[in-house]
């Protein structure tokens, strides 16, 4: 599955990363404010941006698993 997580500078969100990673998702992708702040294995996709911004969300979101209803 593809997931986006955000967040992820933080305690929590960090948490999630490895975990997901550690149950096999191969598909992550992170959105960060800053790509330095942003320390994960190679295999994640790190997309530096703004919540606030569209742009970046959209950017961030581009390829992901759609939610079922």
């Amino acid at each position: 599955m593809k997931v986006l997580v955000t967040g992820v500078t933080g305690t929590v969100g960090n948490l999630v990363v490895h975990q997901l990673l550690e149950k096999g998702n191969s598909e992550v992708t992170v959105l960060v404010r800053s790509r330095e702040r942003a320390d994960f294995p190679d295999n994640v996709r790190v997309e530096a941006g703004d919540l606030s911004k569209a742009a970046a969300c959209k950017k961030a979101l581009d390829g992901q698993d759609d939610i079922p209803n």
